[in-house]
């Protein structure tokens, strides 16, 4: 999932709700090189500065525009 002006940080040991579905944020999660060689070697520098590993807790469904809610 791409974010945009979400401090995913923030929500590291915090649960947070996108669409019908819950996470809870674990770890940052540092962009993977072995991904962006198999996709384009030039996708990389656009996955930084980093992501979020989360846990799901309730799975719903999810689309394009949804607000990421801290719980």
């Amino acid at each position: 999932m791409i974010t945009c002006g979400v401090e995913l940080e923030s929500l590291i040991g915090r649960k947070f709700s996108i669409g019908s579905a819950r996470f809870l944020g674990i770890e940052r999660c540092e962009p993977c090189s072995h991904l962006a060689s198999t996709v384009c070697t030039r996708v990389l520098p656009h996955l930084v500065p980093t992501g979020l590993r989360e846990a799901f807790l309730v799975s719903g469904s999810l689309q394009t525009g949804l607000e990421i809610r801290p719980d």
